[in-house]
């Protein structure tokens, strides 16, 4: 079912879900997934580029969502995926980088990892992966490579592939276009741009292409600039402990910051203008065209919120057996994305396709 037949069938009901599918027995991502060897596969498998803490990024002009991760030793494939909205179509953009150089973790045990100078290794993204309108890239804030691919003791190493520092922090720009160069970045390729170490990275575009990238304590303005990621300034000081999620509100003009115990919202200027409790399970959120805020845990439950109403509250729905089927609750960051009207698409797991839902008027 494409983008156009949900909507259609959206169009008699005030309220609901419609699964985006692809045809055949592999409903969504698994269609398009690689054939893996022992040491990317790791623990989970690429089940985990959608159910391990990872994101998504967002191109509004071509409508095309864009994922990867893995992470820890979840899953060591680097490979990036693009869902098409309008025809519904997965896509595997690029393999996973060979894990062919080694680096060592801080508990003494090494593990195979990618050439990290050239391509990120598989990570957890939490909410730091972003695309970037000015440049039509993609920012990846990577805590480090998978660790789950370790070196069996006694075998036999090159020590020319020994990459020291390999499993540290780094940052990405790549270019997700088939055919065209973007921002001197040839079509699918990646580039080395940062290592600062971000933590539980968060991150949004302002209208002005100004970054705003977030560690668990601390935000930080930053541009991209001749293929380096900049720090230009603190942004705030304020933050929630833990990984979280950060979006753009441009009706008001502020920066939302999704928490498990708590919503915060700041101005342009970085003030705190708004501390909310959040629903539980909060791990994504969407603002509506009216300006609600709208949360989905990666199963049943849509929380939503007007945060100009003086009694702010969530109001919360468990969808049951008419939403997503067969979900993962949690986990979803920006996997979760509002496309236009009051519709929203979601995706939890490769057991589903794409959900779009459609928002209830006021």
């Amino acid at each position: 079912m494409t983008f156009s037949d949900c909507i259609d069938k959206l169009s008699a009901v005030a309220s609901g879900w419609c699964e985006m599918r692809v045809p055949g027995s592999k409903p969504g991502i698994a269609a398009v997934w690689p054939d893996v060897d022992r040491r990317i596969r790791q623990v989970a498998g690429p089940s985990a580029v959608l159910t391990a803490w990872n994101s998504a990024a967002y191109d509004p002009v071509d409508r095309y969502l864009y994922f990867m991760g893995g992470g820890h030793a979840d899953y060591g494939g680097n490979e990036v995926y693009r869902f098409e909205l309008d025809s519904g179509t997965w896509r595997r953009l690029t393999d996973p980088s060979p894990l062919d150089y080694y680096t060592a973790a801080s508990g003494g045990h090494s593990f195979w990892i990618p050439d990290t100078d050239r391509v990120p290794g598989a990570f957890h993204t939490y909410d730091g992966l972003l695309f970037l309108p000015a440049t039509r890239t993609l920012l990846a804030l990577s805590l480090g490579p998978a660790n789950g691919a370790r070196v069996d003791p006694g075998e036999a190493l090159d020590q020319t592939h020994l990459k020291a520092d390999g499993g540290g922090p780094r940052q990405y720009e790549f270019n997700p276009s088939l055919v065209d160069e973007r921002n001197g970045l040839p079509p699918l390729q990646w580039r080395l741009v940062g290592t600062r170490d971000w933590g539980y990275p968060r991150s949004a575009v302002l209208p002005d292409n100004t970054l705003v990238l977030g560690s668990r304590t601390r935000l930080y303005r930053a541009q991209l600039v001749a293929g380096k990621l900049q720090v230009l300034s603190q942004f705030s000081s304020q933050a929630d402990s833990g990984d979280g999620t950060l979006v753009y509100d441009a009706g008001r003009e502020l920066l939302w910051s999704m928490h498990a115990k708590v919503l915060l919202a700041f101005d342009r200027t970085g003030r705190l203008v708004k501390k909310l409790p959040s629903p539980n399970r909060a791990k994504s959120i969407a603002i509506s065209t009216d300006g609600r805020l709208v949360t989905w845990d990666g199963g049943a439950l849509v929380s939503v919120l007007d945060p100009d109403d003086s009694a702010a509250h969530w109001s919360v729905t468990d969808w049951g057996a008419q939403g997503p089927a067969a979900a993962h609750s949690g986990r979803v960051y920006e996997k979760w994305r509002h496309v236009g009207d009051n519709l929203f698409v979601g995706v939890s797991t490769h057991q589903h396709g794409v959900w779009l839902f459609k928002l209830a008027a006021r």
